[in-house]
């Protein structure tokens, strides 16, 4: 019997944990029990979609200087684990969960806090005053970045979760690093707090459209020309299957039919190749 994120388990068949019984908890945390009723801690999170391998935080400064170094250990390229074992489907609930507690912050149904960093480093957000999050701040910084557990802008076409091995996270960085100030900032040490979590967590709906449908989708030519539209507009593969139900005329289509659909329509795009000294 392996441990929540041992490789061999099942997600139903982990022991599942409740938030830390305190005022407030991590970001992580809060996700992970409104999408698995399994709280996990920012290394757990990383530990279990990203596998074995996995950064300390860095600047960004200092990520697009590993990304770049000869040493690629910093890029695990391993499996998932627990919850994540099935990758696709792990992210889906992430994702949903964030789109949830989102919804509750516009609503004022759950109450925030964060360190706002100009230039996204625990360095620099270790100085700064905690500021209660609202609404607003969550919509404005609406990716959630698992590798720091923290919060950033979303630029068109990335998705509204990030992890290390994403197609976008090399561009995400390097457009942070090259000067885009609105591509740079974010907050750190996100927490919730774990009352408003505990009465959210148990309806986890708030009007999101579920993954899977049961009636009639479009026609599969029609997904098609929808999903090089899509890409065409920014857009990469995973956040075209997860919102081309936002879509007119696409509301009844399935994150999975959608996904099955596009799966190798689009070349990779790949990280680039590194010059020869």
């Amino acid at each position: 019997m392996s441990d929540r994120n041992g490789g061999s388990g099942t997600p139903d068949r982990m022991p599942l944990r409740e938030p830390r019984d305190c005022a407030f908890i991590t970001l992580s945390e809060a996700l992970t029990w409104i999408a698995f009723k399994d709280a996990m801690t920012p290394d757990e999170l990383r530990a279990s979609l990203e596998g074995d391998q996995h950064p300390s935080p860095d600047s960004n400064e200092e990520r697009l200087r590993k990304f770049f170094s000869t040493d690629d250990n910093h890029m695990s390229t391993g499996p998932g684990k627990g919850h994540f074992s099935d990758r696709d489907r792990g992210i889906d609930l992430l994702e949903s969960a964030w789109q949830n507690l989102q919804d509750a912050a516009d609503l004022a149904i759950i109450k925030a806090r964060g360190r706002y960093t100009p230039k996204y480093s625990f360095a620099e957000a270790s100085l700064a005053d905690t500021i209660e999050l609202t609404g607003h701040q969550f919509r404005t910084f609406s990716q959630f970045d698992v590798s720091t557990g923290g919060i950033r802008r979303r630029p068109k076409g990335s998705p509204n979760v990030l992890w290390q091995q994403h197609p976008d996270s090399f561009n995400r960085e390097f457009a942070s690093f090259s000067g885009d100030a609105n591509a740079r900032d974010g907050f750190l040490s996100v927490e919730v707090e774990r009352a408003s979590i505990m009465s959210l967590a148990p309806s986890c709906k708030l009007g999101r459209a579920p993954a899977i449908k049961t009636s009639k989708p479009p026609s599969r030519t029609s997904i098609m020309t929808k999903a090089d539209e899509m890409k065409a507009r920014g857009f990469d593969g995973r956040t075209i299957a997860k919102e081309m139900r936002h879509e007119p005329g696409f509301e009844n289509v399935a994150t999975t039919e959608v996904r099955e659909i596009i799966k190798g329509r689009w070349k990779p795009t790949g990280r680039p190749k590194k010059r020869s000294t």
